[in-house]
């Protein structure tokens, strides 16, 4: 399959990707455009969430990446994040625009609270859905006040953290 193809094919499915659960992109992959069967696309579903990152963006990579190689990977993931880069552009360039209205912008700082409750309640709700103890929250929230007010390094913390990690699994862990 040509890079040019794979590209429009994701392009044109851009829109209805991004954000979307994987079965909206079986729907896609699967029904609209038939470039996997069934059992194919739970194989490259399984692959994909085995990586970090977002769901949609690992698996139209690695399903780029089946069809043409290198160049297909990169024609995939371009196709799948123009449509939400040149959306989120232009919204930026409309608040930048109208930043200089006094009502605007008074409207956009009153909005942060609201911003700010919309991504720590989902945190919280997961927090206590998972059974989440204060010493499983002890060491990032240590880690995000090291770095905040005392200006760390984040890759002294990774370091520290790797080595409390091993002395811990080699030295405390063995006698629980």
């Amino acid at each position: 399959m040509k890079t040019s193809h794979i590209f429009q094919l994701f392009l044109s499915n851009g829109f209805h990707l991004l954000g979307n659960s994987y079965g909206g992109v079986e729907d896609v992959v699967v029904t609209r455009t038939q470039l996997l069967q069934k059992e194919d696309f739970m194989e490259v579903v399984v692959l994909t969430q085995a990586f970090p990152g977002v769901f949609v963006l690992n698996f139209s990579a690695y399903l780029g990446w089946r069809l043409a190689g290198l160049r297909g990977s990169l024609a995939a993931l371009a196709g799948t994040m123009l449509p939400a880069f040149v959306a989120v552009l232009l919204l930026a360039i409309i608040v930048h625009s109208w930043d200089s209205v006094d009502w605007v912008s008074r409207f956009l700082r009153g909005l942060r609270p609201a911003v700010v409750a919309l991504l720590v309640y989902p945190c919280y709700k997961l927090g206590r859905d998972s059974g989440l103890k204060l010493s499983n929250v002890a060491l990032p929230v240590g880690a995000a006040l090291a770095i905040w007010m005392f200006h760390v390094s984040p890759a002294y913390i990774v370091l520290a953290v790797a080595i409390l990690g091993y002395v811990y699994g080699r030295f405390v862990r063995p006698f629980e």
